[in-house]
């Protein structure tokens, strides 16, 4: 008798233990998906970080560019007759009624 209750205990040890046996193996499979989407997601976030660095100088490029007081007007012809030159007074004024765009226009 005592034999063949060692031998149940041993099956059902051995059953326990091959069930062990497969959950970490599950365990392990899982585990390598979620570091294999991991590693996916690290690349993914340094392509935005590349790209959100390159938007904030470009950003600040258009910043400053927006800022520079020594602006060129391309295509306007220089040599327009009849033109007077203006006052300080004078271009605030007109600035102030919106006519001075009507008249170099």
């Amino acid at each position: 008798m005592d034999c063949r209750k060692m031998q149940i205990q041993i099956r059902r040890v051995a059953k326990t233990c091959s069930e062990f046996t497969t959950r970490m193996e599950e365990a392990e499979t899982r585990i390598s998906c979620l570091e294999d989407e991991a590693g996916a997601h690290q690349s993914s976030r340094e392509v935005m970080e590349k790209q959100l660095e390159d938007t904030q100088w470009k950003l600040t490029d258009l910043e400053d560019r927006m800022r520079r007081n020594n602006l060129r007007v391309l295509g306007t012809p220089w040599g327009l007759l009849n033109v007077s030159p203006v006052t300080k007074e004078e271009t605030q004024d007109k600035e102030r009624e919106g006519d001075l765009l009507s008249e170099v226009v």
